[in-house]
């Protein structure tokens, strides 16, 4: 609740969208017609939270605004971007769909009901253009289908109300909330705790740290008889030549000799290894732990391997956050695998425990990691050694960095990055916009600069751009 006051206190007070009155007082009225509607405690904060990702986008320069004929018309997928925070913080899964789909409420309606279009304030109409304009048949078919779909209209009139400029009209303040908010979160945590996940279950103790550190690592996350298999299967991804159009394949050039080239990535091989497809995308182990950490099931946004063989460069330290935001999307979990031993010694990951919660560092202009300055400034920076098979979990906006491999033998490591299902399916839409801007050398053509592509695809890495 200290942080939804704090992303008020930042961003509430400016003005609603084409209405004379403020963010804080929209959201704020709609809670209210939720309650004196007798909604669930669930649906009451949905109401009272459905615009925050505007907040978001007010104080978050990397977010994209919708801009029409009106002016400044708000955050880009605003739905979605508050539907992922309140993910984050532990909301239920009603609060967060609901969030997630009012806007669909307003495309659903204006489908139905072409009246309703002409009822709309003129913000709203040219908000609606950008968000897809009216359902198609289709959409609509499908929409109809959600089981929520009678409380995400309720909603939608709640909105459309909410917009009252009348002093004298009284509304509970935010505040009013926080025992609300604090149970229905208490409520879901309880539920994660409880939940009896069939193939590996963490401990409270766990869960609690890693909320503290943004890191977690797990040594019996895969059995004794399962871990010499997928450093099989990484031996196996590793000897794939370079192919156009299949696992992508990129290079860092030798510390001894920076005439030569030598492998430090593969990416994009899942759709060409069935078992370590089933290991990491189907239900097992690898699920059941991201969902606990997730508050929500797991969905695969890109996955790879770091090679860093003897001789192999580090990797300044940077977040990986700015290589996804690109794509709609705020919260990550990476799966780090230790297909060989990993120590200071050949360049284990380094990480700054606590550090995912300070929001976005200033990045270097060069590598696009962090900068020097904010480097120097992380004075808890500690090595994360991991024997073969062992699993490191770190969030996407834990600062991290690597040293570089001074050993005779390689450090191997595989890592799958994870969003959650509010954020959406985006994978392939991710590598199809890779290959297109950043793609491994057998795909460059001969005098394309990619530079530019590099700055989303190639943050803080040895790789030859």
């Amino acid at each position: 609740m200290d942080r939804i006051l704090e992303l008020f206190k930042q961003a509430g007070g400016q003005n609603y969208i084409g209405e004379a009155i403020t963010q804080e007082e929209h959201m704020t009225q709609s809670a209210k017609f939720a309650t004196d509607a007798g909604a669930s405690k669930e649906t009451i904060l949905a109401a009272l939270f459905h615009d925050v990702g505007h907040l978001i986008g007010l104080i978050d320069a990397s977010i994209p605004t919708m801009v029409g004929s009106e002016g400044d018309l708000g955050a880009t997928n605003h739905e979605c971007i508050g539907a992922s925070f309140l993910v984050t913080l532990g909301f239920p899964p009603t609060t967060v769909d609901l969030v997630k789909n009012h806007v669909q409420a307003k495309r659903y309606l204006c489908w139905k009901n072409p009246a309703y279009h002409d009822k709309l304030s003129q913000a709203s109409k040219g908000t609606l253009v950008l968000q897809g304009g009216p359902m198609s048949d289709l959409e609509a078919l499908q929409f109809e289908k959600n089981p929520l779909k009678d409380t995400i209209l309720k909603m939608r009139t709640w909105d459309e109300a909410a917009k009252i400029v009348n002093p004298t009209f009284e509304v509970p303040p935010l505040e009013n909330y926080r025992s609300m908010v604090e149970e229905v979160i208490s409520e879901r945590k309880q539920y994660i705790l409880q939940h009896q996940f069939p193939y590996y279950k963490l401990s409270q103790e766990q869960l609690s740290n890693f909320d503290r550190d943004g890191f977690i690592v797990l040594k019996d996350l895969f059995s004794e008889g399962l871990k010499p298999k997928i450093v099989k299967w990484v031996d196996e991804i590793q000897s794939w030549s370079p192919t156009p159009g299949r696992h992508m394949c990129y290079s860092e050039r030798d510390d001894k000799d920076s005439s030569k080239l030598m492998l430090c990535r593969t990416e994009n091989f899942l759709p060409f290894h069935d078992d370590m497809r089933a290991l990491l995308s189907s239900d097992g182990p690898v699920m059941d732990t991201l969902e606990q950490l997730m508050n929500e099931r797991a969905i695969v946004f890109k996955e790879k391997v770091n090679y860093k063989l003897a001789g192999g460069l580090g990797f300044p330290a940077h977040q990986d956050a700015p290589a996804f935001i690109s794509f709609g999307q705020r919260n990550h979990l990476t799966l780090n695998v230790a297909i060989d031993a990993a120590t200071p010694a050949n360049g284990c990951l380094q990480v700054a425990p606590g550090h995912h919660k300070t929001g976005l560092f200033p990045q270097d202009p060069v590598h696009h990691g962090l900068s020097v300055e904010e480097e120097a400034k992380l004075k808890n920076w500690q090595d994360v050694p991991l024997d073969v098979g062992d699993t490191l979990i770190f969030s996407s906006w834990l600062p991290h960095r690597s040293g570089s491999n001074t050993t005779a033998l390689s450090r191997r490591a595989l890592y799958i990055t994870y969003n959650g299902k509010t954020d959406g399916d985006f994978r392939e839409d991710y590598y199809v916009k890779k290959r297109a801007e950043f793609p491994q050398e057998c795909e460059r053509l001969p005098g394309v600069d990619y530079s530019e592509g590099a700055k989303t695809f190639n943050i803080a890495t040895p790789i030859v751009s």
